[in-house]
């Protein structure tokens, strides 16, 4: 797989080593390996990214839709402003009566 080159004196040398080691081209099968699992690892990563995505976005879908319900019921039980205005516009016309009868007990 590998060899050693040796340099002229005939010793082992590391930078000759190297150098040997580069161009026999394994190292492109290296790099090529390390960026197929960095590739790979990445991939998982957003696949399991997009599906806590899909997730998220159901669990916020359900929430939306209570809170649409939840629109109906409050809207349905409160007063509207005409209803409240015509209920006040009796109860002063009351208060006026019971003022001017209070008034006509007072003048006698």
């Amino acid at each position: 797989m590998f060899h050693v080159v040796k340099n002229m004196k005939g010793e082992n040398d590391e930078k000759n080593y190297l150098k040997g080691f580069m161009m026999d081209g394994q190292w492109i099968w290296i790099v090529n390996g390390l960026l197929t699992i960095a590739g790979v690892l990445l991939g998982l990563l957003y696949a399991d990214m997009k599906k806590d995505i899909t997730k998220q976005e159901a669990v916020l879908e359900k929430l939306a839709d209570k809170v649409h319900d939840i629109d109906k019921v409050v809207a349905g039980e409160y007063v509207l402003k005409s209803d409240l205005t015509d209920v006040m516009k009796i109860v002063f016309d009351k208060l006026d009566k019971i003022s001017d009868k209070l008034d006509k007990k007072a003048d006698k």
